[in-house]
């Protein structure tokens, strides 16, 4: 029975981890990228993007329109 536990354990926080890292970023819209609250220079582009979980954060959408 905590074996069970522990597997759904770790399945849930393993689902949560890939979930925060895949940003979908609309066509015609970019992102910046915050590294550890440092701007690097990184910029998501339209479409299917991966972050780094818990050390990446987008901080700024706009419009390229």
């Amino acid at each position: 029975m905590e074996s069970l536990i522990g597997f759904l354990v770790v399945v849930v926080l393993g689902g949560s981890v890939a979930a925060k890292s895949v940003r979908i970023i609309n066509q015609s819209d970019e992102a910046l990228v915050e590294t550890l609250g440092k701007y690097t220079g990184k910029k998501l582009t339209p479409g299917l993007n991966f972050i780094v979980p818990f050390l990446d954060n987008v901080v700024f959408k706009q419009t390229i329109r």
